[in-house]
């Protein structure tokens, strides 16, 4: 199996075709990057796509000293940016998405810890809200995280940390613990 970064390299050469692997490698988590941003399904299926699209429309900046999966999360974040910037769309902090409960208690239970964790993410600014989701729900390395921002890896470190902090003063407050 080639790695991401041969692969795009073979991208940027002009071999288009291989970019559906790193599509298949890589959708699931861009969709579910932009669920947990945005809450729309309809939205981060769009902006997925707009992922893929810019890909393949910039391939020729990649370059393959670096780690194709920062690359893509940083096209990612500036997608979303580009999209509520162009819509002028302000995200509301106070929005839940829909879940389908069901009659099993243990669900019901997991469904009620899942709105509140969602409800106390929600409540963190947006660039903290972003680098919790990408290090927490998206298992991406700081190191990482810090190329997508564009920032260094201690800065990282402290949104964590700090983002950690106000979800557990948020439960706190909300007597949720």
């Amino acid at each position: 199996m080639s790695t991401d970064e041969h692969i795009m390299q073979s991208v940027s050469n002009g071999d288009i075709a291989q970019s559906a692997s790193l599509f298949e490698r890589y959708h699931v988590n861009m969709y579910n990057y932009f669920r947990k941003m945005n809450h729309n399904k309809s939205l981060s299926e769009d902006l997925t796509q707009e992922v893929f699209v810019r890909m393949i429309k910039y391939r020729t900046s990649y370059n393959n000293q670096y780690k194709f999966k920062p690359w893509l999360y940083r096209i990612a974040s500036n997608v979303r940016h580009d999209h509520f910037r162009d819509q002028k769309i302000k995200y509301s902090n106070g929005e839940i998405p829909e879940i389908v409960s069901t009659e099993d208690n243990i669900v019901d239970k997991q469904i009620e810890e899942s709105r509140k964790l969602q409800t106390a993410i929600n409540s963190l600014k947006e660039d903290q809200r972003e680098i919790l989701i990408l290090s927490k729900l998206q298992k991406m390395k700081y190191t990482d995280i810090a190329a997508i921002k564009n920032t260094t890896e201690s800065n990282v470190k402290t949104i964590v940390h700090r983002s950690i902090h106000k979800l557990r003063k948020y439960y706190e407050i909300n007597n949720w613990l």
